[in-house]
């Protein structure tokens, strides 16, 4: 069973994920750090000198990579991005049980002002600024969120050990 974590980017895919993984004992894949190992290089890099089309190319081949592997138990965090291109949400839901970690953006825009240097799309240094793109990709990727199988409110999220 494949296990794919949506979310706004610094909603907390990646370490939930990593949790959820410790706690189940089964594999975790972060789909950001195959990306940057199929392209030899990190993402804000891919971004600069291939651009976001090509890096939205590379994250589609990821995710057709991990659901064409042999049936077995894992957590995959997706980029923030990657259920809203191309066919990636029905891809996502066809392969596995895909589950929205629902963090409010207020709680993402503390968390990325001035951290923002490995986010390519969010650059923005103050937190209204922060706050206001946030609230703009949002609005553009909430309809793919919303086809998730499972939603998990970040405001009441725990991890049990």
């Amino acid at each position: 069973m494949l296990i794919f974590l949506i979310g706004m980017p610094g909603s907390g895919k990646s370490s939930v994920g990593k949790q959820l993984a410790s706690e189940w004992q089964i594999p975790f894949v972060d789909m950001d750090e195959l990306i940057e190992q199929k392209a030899q290089k990190s993402i804000p890099t891919i971004f600069e000198q291939d651009g976001e089309a090509h890096f939205r190319r590379l994250e589609q081949a990821v995710l057709h990579e991990i659901i064409a592997q042999p049936p077995t138990t894992q957590v995959i965090a997706t980029g923030g991005g990657a259920p809203c291109f191309f066919d990636n949400m029905d891809r996502i839901n066809r392969a596995g049980t895909s589950v929205f970690i629902d963090t409010p953006l207020y709680t993402i825009a503390q968390r990325m002002t001035n951290k923002s240097q490995d986010r390519p799309l969010y650059q923005q240094a103050d937190y209204d600024a922060m706050y206001q793109k946030l609230v703009h990709t949002f609005g553009q990727r909430k309809q793919f969120y919303w086809q998730a199988n499972i939603f998990l409110s970040a405001t009441e999220l725990s991890v049990p050990s």
